[in-house]
């Protein structure tokens, strides 16, 4: 049985290209080591995250974003077990996500940051259907 969260947050503090892989390459590393694997999709200073593992595991990175301050007004989208992987093959999928790819996703629907945090229990939140049709757009590629 593995463990997953998704969660969505705002950038708190500029993060330049180099600094986003740099974090990139020490989190695949320690997700790895740890068993997790996941996705992350940034857009426009929001950062949209789903990763599952070990419950273990899961719980200690969690809290370590929790308490990192690169991360503002963090909401929590999903939490719960399934006995499969979604992203079985990523220890951590990474693209920064353009607006055109966001307009196909959401349609002709604006990007409402302020309703991104409004919510995060709504079943239909916007943060995981943002996960969601990436993804499923990536294995249709």
């Amino acid at each position: 049985m593995y463990k997953y969260i998704s969660y969505i947050s705002e950038q708190a503090c500029i993060l330049s290209e180099v600094e986003i892989r740099r974090l990139l390459f020490q989190c695949r590393t320690n997700n790895r080591n740890l068993g997790i694997t996941g996705v992350l999709i940034h857009f426009n200073g929001i950062f949209t995250q789903f990763f599952e593992g070990p419950e273990e595991s899961i719980d200690y990175v969690y809290e370590k974003i929790k308490q990192d301050k690169r991360h503002g007004n963090l909401k929590e989208l999903l939490c719960g077990y399934d006995v499969n992987r979604y992203y079985k093959d990523w220890t951590m999928a990474y693209r920064p996500l353009q607006r055109q790819e966001l307009t196909e996703i959401l349609g002709f629907r604006k990007l409402d940051k302020r309703n991104l945090f409004a919510n995060p229990s709504e079943v239909n939140h916007l943060g995981i259907n943002i996960l969601k049709n990436f993804v499923d757009g990536l294995h249709m590629k």
